[in-house]
Protein backbone atom coordinates (compact mmCIF):
# COMPACT_ATOMS: atom_id res chain seq x y z
CA UNK A 1 0.00 0.00 0.00
CA UNK A 2 3.05 2.27 0.38
CA UNK A 3 3.16 3.53 -3.20
CA UNK A 4 -0.33 4.96 -2.78
CA UNK A 5 0.29 6.91 0.42
CA UNK A 6 1.62 9.98 -1.39
CA UNK A 7 -1.91 10.76 -2.64
CA UNK A 8 -3.51 10.34 0.80
CA UNK A 9 -3.73 13.90 2.09
CA UNK A 10 -5.51 14.48 5.42
CA UNK A 11 -8.39 16.11 3.54
CA UNK A 12 -8.76 13.20 1.18
CA UNK A 13 -8.72 10.74 4.08
CA UNK A 14 -11.47 12.71 5.83
CA UNK A 15 -13.52 12.91 2.63
CA UNK A 16 -13.30 9.19 1.96
CA UNK A 17 -14.31 8.34 5.52
CA UNK A 18 -17.29 10.69 5.20
CA UNK A 19 -18.21 8.97 1.92
CA UNK A 20 -18.25 5.62 3.69
CA UNK A 21 -15.33 4.25 1.70
CA UNK A 22 -13.98 0.95 3.02
CA UNK A 23 -17.07 0.59 5.20
CA UNK A 24 -20.47 -1.08 5.06
CA UNK A 25 -21.57 -4.54 3.94
CA UNK A 26 -22.96 -6.36 0.93
CA UNK A 27 -23.85 -4.38 -2.18
CA UNK A 28 -23.64 -1.13 -0.20
CA UNK A 29 -19.91 -1.60 0.46
CA UNK A 30 -17.42 0.55 -1.44
CA UNK A 31 -13.67 -0.17 -1.20
CA UNK A 32 -11.21 2.30 0.27
CA UNK A 33 -9.22 2.14 -2.98
CA UNK A 34 -10.72 1.70 -6.43
CA UNK A 35 -8.81 0.10 -9.25
CA UNK A 36 -8.21 3.27 -11.28
CA UNK A 37 -7.19 5.60 -8.47
CA UNK A 38 -3.62 4.75 -7.60
CA UNK A 39 -0.46 3.41 -9.25
CA UNK A 40 0.61 -0.15 -8.49
CA UNK A 41 3.52 -2.41 -9.36
CA UNK A 42 1.17 -5.02 -10.82
CA UNK A 43 -1.98 -4.86 -12.92
CA UNK A 44 -5.07 -3.70 -11.05
CA UNK A 45 -8.07 -5.95 -11.54
CA UNK A 46 -11.80 -5.27 -11.68
CA UNK A 47 -14.08 -8.32 -11.62
CA UNK A 48 -17.68 -9.01 -10.71
CA UNK A 49 -18.03 -11.28 -7.69
CA UNK A 50 -20.61 -14.05 -7.84
CA UNK A 51 -21.10 -13.69 -4.08
CA UNK A 52 -21.57 -9.93 -3.75
CA UNK A 53 -23.00 -9.23 -7.20
CA UNK A 54 -20.89 -6.10 -7.51
CA UNK A 55 -17.69 -5.22 -9.34
CA UNK A 56 -14.74 -5.73 -6.99
CA UNK A 57 -11.53 -3.67 -7.05
CA UNK A 58 -8.29 -5.59 -6.54
CA UNK A 59 -4.93 -3.83 -6.51
CA UNK A 60 -2.97 -6.80 -7.91
CA UNK A 61 -3.41 -9.84 -10.12
CA UNK A 62 -2.74 -12.02 -7.08
CA UNK A 63 -5.76 -10.52 -5.31
CA UNK A 64 -7.79 -11.06 -8.47
CA UNK A 65 -6.86 -14.75 -8.44
CA UNK A 66 -7.84 -15.12 -4.79
CA UNK A 67 -11.24 -13.55 -5.49
CA UNK A 68 -12.02 -16.58 -7.68
CA UNK A 69 -11.11 -18.90 -4.80
CA UNK A 70 -13.20 -16.95 -2.29
CA UNK A 71 -16.19 -16.88 -4.66
CA UNK A 72 -15.85 -20.67 -5.06
CA UNK A 73 -15.74 -21.34 -1.30
CA UNK A 74 -18.99 -22.80 0.12
CA UNK A 75 -20.74 -20.73 2.76
CA UNK A 76 -19.30 -17.32 1.81
CA UNK A 77 -22.01 -14.65 2.16
CA UNK A 78 -20.03 -11.40 1.78
CA UNK A 79 -16.64 -10.19 0.55
CA UNK A 80 -15.23 -6.73 1.25
CA UNK A 81 -12.05 -5.72 -0.54
CA UNK A 82 -9.74 -2.92 0.63
CA UNK A 83 -11.67 -2.85 3.91
CA UNK A 84 -10.85 0.04 6.24
CA UNK A 85 -9.31 -0.72 9.64
CA UNK A 86 -10.19 1.39 12.69
CA UNK A 87 -7.54 4.12 12.71
CA UNK A 88 -7.27 4.64 16.47
CA UNK A 89 -6.96 0.90 17.09
CA UNK A 90 -4.14 0.38 14.57
CA UNK A 91 -2.27 3.42 15.86
CA UNK A 92 -2.51 2.06 19.42
CA UNK A 93 -1.37 -1.42 18.32
CA UNK A 94 1.63 0.06 16.49
CA UNK A 95 2.54 2.02 19.61
CA UNK A 96 2.37 -1.10 21.77
CA UNK A 97 4.45 -3.07 19.27
CA UNK A 98 6.92 -0.17 19.07
CA UNK A 99 6.78 -0.10 15.28
CA UNK A 100 5.94 2.74 12.89
CA UNK A 101 2.35 3.07 11.81
CA UNK A 102 1.95 3.57 8.02
CA UNK A 103 2.47 7.20 7.00
CA UNK A 104 2.18 9.31 3.88
CA UNK A 105 5.30 10.72 2.28
CA UNK A 106 4.53 14.06 3.90
CA UNK A 107 4.75 12.43 7.33
CA UNK A 108 1.12 12.24 8.51
CA UNK A 109 -0.39 8.92 9.56
CA UNK A 110 -2.73 7.16 7.12
CA UNK A 111 -5.40 4.50 7.70
CA UNK A 112 -4.65 0.82 7.11
CA UNK A 113 -6.78 -1.47 5.00
CA UNK A 114 -7.19 -5.24 4.68
CA UNK A 115 -7.17 -6.89 1.26
CA UNK A 116 -10.25 -9.06 1.87
CA UNK A 117 -12.70 -9.29 4.74
CA UNK A 118 -14.75 -12.45 4.18
CA UNK A 119 -17.99 -13.33 5.98
CA UNK A 120 -19.03 -16.98 5.85
CA UNK A 121 -21.32 -19.51 7.50
CA UNK A 122 -20.04 -22.89 8.67
CA UNK A 123 -20.75 -25.46 11.38
CA UNK A 124 -19.72 -22.93 14.05
CA UNK A 125 -22.08 -20.22 12.81
CA UNK A 126 -21.33 -16.95 11.05
CA UNK A 127 -17.69 -15.86 11.19
CA UNK A 128 -15.32 -13.35 9.61
CA UNK A 129 -11.92 -14.00 8.11
CA UNK A 130 -9.40 -11.28 7.26
CA UNK A 131 -7.09 -12.12 4.36
CA UNK A 132 -3.83 -10.34 3.62
CA UNK A 133 -2.52 -11.10 0.14
CA UNK A 134 1.21 -10.75 -0.55
CA UNK A 135 3.66 -11.89 -3.17
CA UNK A 136 6.51 -14.14 -2.11
CA UNK A 137 8.81 -11.38 -3.39
CA UNK A 138 7.42 -8.92 -0.83
CA UNK A 139 8.06 -11.38 2.00
CA UNK A 140 11.64 -12.06 0.93
CA UNK A 141 12.69 -8.66 -0.44
CA UNK A 142 14.89 -6.02 1.13
CA UNK A 143 11.86 -4.39 2.78
CA UNK A 144 10.58 -7.64 4.29
CA UNK A 145 11.11 -6.47 7.88
CA UNK A 146 8.77 -3.54 7.30
CA UNK A 147 6.23 -5.77 5.55
CA UNK A 148 6.10 -8.06 8.56
CA UNK A 149 5.76 -5.11 10.94
CA UNK A 150 2.62 -3.96 9.13
CA UNK A 151 1.31 -7.53 9.00
CA UNK A 152 1.74 -7.76 12.77
CA UNK A 153 -0.36 -4.60 13.25
CA UNK A 154 -3.01 -5.95 10.90
CA UNK A 155 -3.14 -9.38 12.53
CA UNK A 156 -3.46 -8.04 16.08
CA UNK A 157 -6.16 -5.63 14.92
CA UNK A 158 -8.33 -8.40 13.51
CA UNK A 159 -7.73 -10.70 16.45
CA UNK A 160 -8.93 -7.88 18.72
CA UNK A 161 -12.04 -7.68 16.52
CA UNK A 162 -12.70 -11.40 17.06
CA UNK A 163 -11.77 -12.42 13.51
CA UNK A 164 -9.45 -15.03 12.11
CA UNK A 165 -6.48 -13.68 10.16
CA UNK A 166 -4.65 -15.43 7.34
CA UNK A 167 -1.70 -14.44 5.17
CA UNK A 168 -1.82 -15.92 1.65
CA UNK A 169 0.67 -15.56 -1.19
CA UNK A 170 1.09 -16.28 -4.88
CA UNK A 171 2.79 -19.55 -3.86
CA UNK A 172 -0.71 -20.84 -3.08
CA UNK A 173 -2.00 -20.13 -6.58
CA UNK A 174 -2.34 -22.91 -9.16
CA UNK A 175 -2.58 -21.01 -12.49
CA UNK A 176 -4.51 -23.83 -14.15
CA UNK A 177 -7.10 -23.95 -11.34
CA UNK A 178 -7.48 -20.16 -11.38
CA UNK A 179 -7.97 -20.14 -15.15
CA UNK A 180 -10.59 -22.87 -14.84
CA UNK A 181 -12.47 -21.03 -12.08
CA UNK A 182 -12.50 -17.83 -14.13
CA UNK A 183 -13.90 -19.76 -17.09
CA UNK A 184 -16.60 -21.44 -15.00
CA UNK A 185 -17.64 -18.16 -13.40
CA UNK A 186 -18.35 -16.64 -16.82
CA UNK A 187 -21.40 -18.93 -17.11
CA UNK A 188 -23.11 -16.85 -14.41
CA UNK A 189 -22.14 -13.39 -15.64
CA UNK A 190 -23.83 -11.09 -18.13
CA UNK A 191 -23.73 -12.31 -21.70
CA UNK A 192 -24.09 -15.99 -20.76
CA UNK A 193 -27.09 -18.07 -21.75
CA UNK A 194 -30.38 -17.69 -19.92
CA UNK A 195 -31.04 -21.16 -18.56
CA UNK A 196 -34.19 -22.10 -16.65
CA UNK A 197 -34.05 -24.39 -13.61
CA UNK A 198 -35.88 -27.05 -15.60
CA UNK A 199 -33.34 -26.86 -18.45
CA UNK A 200 -30.44 -27.01 -16.02
CA UNK A 201 -31.90 -30.05 -14.24
CA UNK A 202 -32.59 -31.83 -17.54
CA UNK A 203 -29.02 -31.27 -18.69
CA UNK A 204 -27.53 -32.52 -15.42
CA UNK A 205 -29.70 -35.67 -15.43
CA UNK A 206 -28.54 -36.45 -18.96
CA UNK A 207 -24.83 -35.71 -18.44
CA UNK A 208 -22.72 -38.92 -18.52
CA UNK A 209 -20.90 -39.29 -15.21
CA UNK A 210 -19.18 -42.65 -15.83
CA UNK A 211 -15.53 -43.15 -15.08
CA UNK A 212 -12.63 -41.79 -17.13
CA UNK A 213 -12.70 -43.36 -20.58
CA UNK A 214 -10.78 -40.93 -22.78
CA UNK A 215 -13.89 -39.00 -23.83
CA UNK A 216 -13.63 -35.22 -24.02
CA UNK A 217 -15.69 -32.66 -22.18
CA UNK A 218 -17.26 -31.63 -25.48
CA UNK A 219 -18.32 -35.21 -26.26
CA UNK A 220 -20.06 -35.59 -22.91
CA UNK A 221 -21.73 -32.19 -23.21
CA UNK A 222 -23.00 -33.15 -26.68
CA UNK A 223 -24.58 -36.34 -25.29
CA UNK A 224 -26.40 -34.34 -22.59
CA UNK A 225 -27.38 -31.59 -25.03
CA UNK A 226 -28.97 -34.10 -27.40
CA UNK A 227 -30.87 -35.84 -24.58
CA UNK A 228 -32.05 -32.59 -22.94
CA UNK A 229 -32.78 -30.68 -26.13
CA UNK A 230 -30.47 -27.77 -25.27
CA UNK A 231 -28.62 -25.90 -28.03
CA UNK A 232 -24.83 -26.10 -27.94
CA UNK A 233 -23.99 -22.83 -26.13
CA UNK A 234 -26.71 -23.33 -23.54
CA UNK A 235 -25.39 -26.83 -22.89
CA UNK A 236 -21.84 -25.50 -22.42
CA UNK A 237 -23.04 -22.89 -19.92
CA UNK A 238 -25.18 -25.51 -18.13
CA UNK A 239 -22.08 -27.71 -17.79
CA UNK A 240 -20.01 -24.86 -16.36
CA UNK A 241 -22.73 -23.93 -13.88
CA UNK A 242 -23.07 -27.53 -12.74
CA UNK A 243 -19.31 -27.85 -12.20
CA UNK A 244 -19.13 -24.54 -10.28
CA UNK A 245 -22.02 -25.69 -8.08
CA UNK A 246 -20.29 -29.07 -7.56
CA UNK A 247 -23.13 -31.06 -9.10
CA UNK A 248 -20.74 -32.40 -11.74
CA UNK A 249 -17.44 -33.41 -10.15
CA UNK A 250 -14.43 -32.88 -12.40
CA UNK A 251 -10.79 -32.35 -11.40
CA UNK A 252 -10.04 -28.63 -11.85
CA UNK A 253 -6.30 -29.29 -11.67
CA UNK A 254 -6.69 -30.46 -15.28
CA UNK A 255 -7.62 -28.10 -18.11
CA UNK A 256 -11.38 -27.96 -18.65
CA UNK A 257 -11.32 -26.73 -22.23
CA UNK A 258 -13.95 -28.33 -24.45
CA UNK A 259 -11.41 -30.57 -26.17
CA UNK A 260 -9.84 -31.64 -22.85
CA UNK A 261 -10.37 -35.13 -21.50
CA UNK A 262 -13.09 -35.39 -18.87
CA UNK A 263 -11.32 -36.36 -15.62
CA UNK A 264 -13.88 -37.12 -12.88
CA UNK A 265 -13.17 -36.83 -9.16
CA UNK A 266 -14.87 -37.72 -5.90
CA UNK A 267 -13.49 -34.59 -4.21
CA UNK A 268 -16.31 -32.11 -3.57
CA UNK A 269 -13.76 -29.27 -3.84
CA UNK A 270 -12.81 -30.55 -7.31
CA UNK A 271 -9.13 -30.71 -6.40
CA UNK A 272 -9.08 -27.03 -5.44
CA UNK A 273 -7.10 -26.22 -2.29
CA UNK A 274 -8.84 -23.63 -0.11
CA UNK A 275 -6.17 -22.27 2.30
CA UNK A 276 -8.78 -21.10 4.83
CA UNK A 277 -10.40 -24.56 5.00
CA UNK A 278 -7.33 -26.40 6.27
Amino acid sequence: MGGRYKEMTPQRIANQIDEGRGQGEGKEFTPWFEATEFPTRGRMVRAKSLVTGRVMHMVSEIEGAYLHLIDFTPGVVDIREQSLCDFEMTVDIARRLRVRHPRAWEGHLVPMTTDFLVTFDDAWGRRELALSVKSEGELRGRKKARVFQKLAIEQLYHVAKGRSFLLVTDAGINPRVMSNLALLGEAFRSGSSEISDAEQSAFERAFPRHEKDGSTIRERIDVAALASGLPSQKAIDAFRRAVWSRRILIDLRQWIRLNSEFVPTTDVNLGVELPWSR
